[in-house]
């Protein structure tokens, strides 16, 4: 019996060997078919400058439109309230009915997911 385990133990050392051996080659084959290489750093400036620039015609656009549209609802509001306030009492009491209808809405989603176990 000792014998035979020794026989596998120098086996399975001799199949960890190759084992180790071919993954090595094939790391090395990899590497020389695939090479690695860093960008420049003038790459990585240029990239960054690139992304700073998107990102500050974005924040323009956004703040524009944000502005355009505050502009819009306050210049109505203002309209409405000194020109016609019975418009704008109307519009005042729809808005709250809205409101709870859709927080009514939202409270009998809520109790159908939890009697339903979806929690």
């Amino acid at each position: 019996m000792r014998k035979g385990q020794e026989q596998w133990k120098t086996r399975s050392n001799k199949d960890e060997e190759d084992f180790s051996k071919e993954i090595k080659r094939s790391f090395a084959k990899f590497e020389e078919n695939n090479p690695i290489s860093t960008p420049s750093k003038d790459w990585f400036e240029k990239m960054v400058i690139e992304e700073k620039g998107a990102a500050s015609r974005k924040w323009r656009k956004e703040l524009l439109l944000f502005s355009g549209i505050a502009t819009l609802i306050l210049v109505l509001f203002f309209t409405t309230l000194t020109q016609i306030p019975v418009v704008f009492i109307t519009l005042q009491g729809l808005t709250v009915l809205l409101v709870i209808c859709y927080t009514l809405l939202q409270i009998q989603k809520h109790r159908e997911k939890v009697q339903h176990g979806e929690y």
